[in-house]
């Protein structure tokens, strides 16, 4: 607001830098941290993967607003538009951690195991019909 909304020299690459060098320490942290033998792994990815959706929105949206929209201009209407992209994040990723939509719209005869999502044994049994062949295949989803 000083500078009449303008960026200056240093305002737009300082922020990008300064998040770029944050995200990569944070990761190099994490990555030493484990004692050597040990072996670490995410078992539930859901939330990761709605983060680094978001990333690359991030960094697709700042590209559009810096080179495509309004080149060198960053306009009211799009700093308030990218401000209130953060909530959303948080939401959605509030939203994927709580499995809310898998409980709300996934039927309850299937169960979610380490392997994936799987049918459970009252609905297998129906798969295979009444003399106990194989009339159709057991559906098993990896997410």
């Amino acid at each position: 607001m000083g500078k009449g909304f303008e960026a200056g020299d240093l305002g737009p690459n300082t922020i990008v830098g300064s998040a770029a060098f944050n995200l990569f320490m944070i990761i190099a942290i994490c990555v030493s941290s484990i004692p050597t033998g040990q072996v670490r792994v995410q078992k539930h990815l859901d939330v990761f993967f709605v983060t680094a959706t978001w990333s690359v929105f991030a960094y697709i949206w700042l590209y559009l607003i810096l080179s495509v929209f309004s080149p060198g201009v960053i306009e009211i209407w799009e700093g308030l538009l990218t401000f209130t992209f953060f909530p959303l994040t948080v939401f959605t990723a509030w939203v994927t951690d709580i499995k809310f939509l898998h409980r709300q719209f996934m039927p309850h005869r299937y169960r979610r195991t380490s392997q994936g999502l799987v049918a459970t044994e009252g609905e297998e049994m129906k798969m295979l019909g009444a003399n106990g062949s194989a009339g159709h295949k057991s559906y098993v989803s990896f997410y």
